[in-house]
């Protein structure tokens, strides 16, 4: 008898646990409707972009300092990559990335902004503008950065300047502040020495998304 009942109770002990596997199975499914959603990504707009080179990628940008030393860049990269929409559940959301490149020799400026969110969340921008400036590598973030009403730059006064300033170093050639322009680029640069570099002929042109390697895609 005892016997009896102790397997009765192990048959309905494994019927719940069945019951219970069994249930969870199809909250699981149903729960999968709502995880994998086709979610639309905001529109491309531009914003940190806006205060890069409004010229296309084969023109040149010349700086010189007050010896009258030179150097000449040409524009080699310009794009943007935009991610239209994603799939909830796989690891996607929406991410832009945009940068531009110049390069002379093995010196360079570079542009690049990042920005990452999920659905209606607010998004998280990240910039950066780097130079390898005579063999010197230097990086600004926007944490390096304040506003200027303007700047005055060879016979051309631009107007919304932003101008990012990092700290004394031992390294007197490296770039130590920049400014940059709306739709005009990079304007000045100031080395660890004081030594200034300014554009010699400044361009101030509205920057459009058209005059990006523009491309999209969905992330699933």
């Amino acid at each position: 008898m005892l016997i009896f009942t102790f397997a009765n109770k192990l048959k309905l002990k494994k019927h719940h646990v069945t019951s219970l596997l069994f249930f969870t199975l199809i909250f699981l499914s149903g729960c999968s409707k709502l995880w994998n959603r086709e979610i639309d990504c905001t529109s491309f707009s531009l914003y940190d972009e806006m205060y890069w080179f409004p010229f296309p990628n084969g023109h040149q940008f010349a700086v010189k300092n007050s010896a009258d030393d030179s150097l000449v860049f040409s524009k080699v990269d310009n794009y943007i990559w935009h991610t239209s929409g994603y799939t909830t559940d796989t690891g996607c959301g929406c991410s832009d990335r945009s940068g531009q490149l110049l390069t002379v020799g093995n010196d360079s400026i570079w542009f690049n902004t990042e920005m990452n969110y999920i659905e209606n969340n607010l998004p998280q921008r990240i910039e950066t503008i780097g130079l390898v400036w005579q063999g010197r590598r230097t990086v600004f973030t926007e944490g390096e950065r304040t506003d200027k009403d303007s700047l005055h730059i060879q016979n051309l006064v631009v107007n919304d300047i932003r101008k990012y300033d990092l700290p004394a170093s031992t390294d007197s050639l490296a770039p130590r502040t920049i400014y940059t322009g709306l739709h005009a680029g990079l304007l000045r640069i100031v080395l660890q020495n004081g030594n200034v570099w300014e554009a010699s002929t400044p361009i101030v042109c509205a920057v459009a998304v058209s005059d990006f390697n523009y491309n999209e895609g969905w992330c699933d």
